[in-house]
């Protein structure tokens, strides 16, 4: 209901966002995102019992993950041509279907190829990326929910959760939308922007860090199961991980009221802080341990998916556009090469810890290349310009 304020005379009447559709786009919005986010980071809680009757799960777990990551951000590009064309509206009713098919798809599955299909590439060209509040809210109670389900032994019956609570999403989502055309799309492919040595630096290492973050989310369950941990120690670990995030963002919220930072600078100090802390993590398995570890990962999750596309937007204002979607190809071409690499690891070692190295020393590199390139421009740029 709308209400009255008098000021000299005049009214002001406060209305409804979008005449009332606005608050039905934030509840759809909410569903939307619990339910194609929260299956990322449940991925083997759903498919690990059945993956690892077949194959190692591992291996079989990066190989589905980095298809559902190249599609994931692939799809990003794809959508702005639609956008043409299509309203938000249409495009949105169509990604929900191709969703609502892809997880159905999965509760029959019979081998990887079959999952790399409905999950990795139908499931992955719907699901966009988000670091709202609500992802990690739903992220958080979702575990809980699989792990009270977890005498059932039947991924199956998990994947039916996600794919019938999916569909009640679908009214929500089609709602009205203007069509939006114009300078977003003709800056879209700005290829100029390719030309900085600066520029590459800065997208690989993004998407070199986004990627190893979004697989130790989809790993951190199989791999704290294979040390020894029990299901409702590992629902507990990962409910706090994503707890952590969350209170990390309001923490973040909170301080950049009053104080300012350079966003490149936050991404390299938490980049080189979560590779000591992942490597303490993967080599101390102690339960206490293991709690304040993944308490302290989750909070450098959080930094990492904020800061993402604030590093692009501080430095290329007037490029951003160009620059965050060339980012989002380079994150999905770094997630398939990732994902071989890690297949390959696994298969010559046979360590899971090695799998969890190797997506640590990815984010090392790009705090190397990153430092060395602030030197550079501290010291030696900087004296040769003189």
């Amino acid at each position: 209901m709308s209400s009255l304020k008098m000021k000299n005379d005049v009214k002001y009447e406060l209305i409804a966002p979008d005449g009332g559709w606005g608050h039905i786009l934030n509840i759809g919005g909410i569903l939307m995102v619990g339910f194609t986010v929260v299956p990322i980071s449940s991925f083997a809680l759903i498919f690990g019992p059945y993956l690892s009757t077949f194959y190692d799960e591992i291996s079989a777990t990066t190989t589905v993950y980095s298809v559902f990551s190249t599609s994931f951000y692939a799809t990003g590009l794809l959508a702005n041509f639609l956008f043409l064309k299509l309203s938000f509206r249409k495009v949105a009713v169509m990604g929900a279907l191709i969703y609502c098919f892809g997880s159905f798809a999965s509760i029959f599955v019979f081998n990887l190829q079959f999952l790399v299909f409905s999950y990795g590439i139908l499931q992955g060209e719907h699901t966009t990326g988000s670091t709202s509040y609500s992802s990690t809210l739903n992220e958080m109670e979702s575990h809980q929910l699989l792990d009270s389900n977890a005498s059932e032994k039947s991924f199956d019956n998990k994947e039916k959760h996600f794919q019938s609570l999916e569909s009640l999403t679908n009214c929500h989502k089609a709602t009205p939308q203007e069509n939006r055309k114009g300078c977003f799309l003709q800056n879209l492919f700005d290829l100029s922007i390719l030309k900085e040595a600066t520029y590459w630096n800065i997208a690989v290492g993004l998407s070199l860090c986004i990627t190893s973050e979004m697989n130790l989310m989809a790993l951190m369950p199989i791999f704290l199961s294979n040390v020894g941990f029990t299901d409702n120690e590992i629902t507990l670990l990962m409910t706090i991980y994503f707890m952590s995030d969350l209170i990390t963002k309001i923490i973040i919220s909170v301080i950049t009221l009053f104080w300012k930072f350079k966003s490149r600078y936050v991404f390299l100090g938490n980049i080189a802080i979560t590779v000591a802390l992942r490597i303490v993590f993967t080599e101390i398995n102690l339960y206490w341990w293991t709690i304040v570890l993944t308490a302290f990962l989750g909070s450098s999750r959080c930094i990492i998916q904020l800061s993402h596309p604030m590093v692009l937007a501080e430095l290329y204002p007037k490029q951003f556009s160009s620059a965050y979607s060339l980012c989002m190809v380079f994150t999905g071409i770094s997630s398939i090469i990732m994902g071989s690499i890690m297949g390959l690891v696994k298969y010559k070692t046979q360590s899971d810890a090695m799998v969890l190295h190797v997506l640590t020393f990815v984010c090392l590199f790009c705090a190397i290349t990153w430092t060395l390139e602030l030197l550079y421009k501290r010291f030696v740029f900087k004296n040769v310009k003189k």
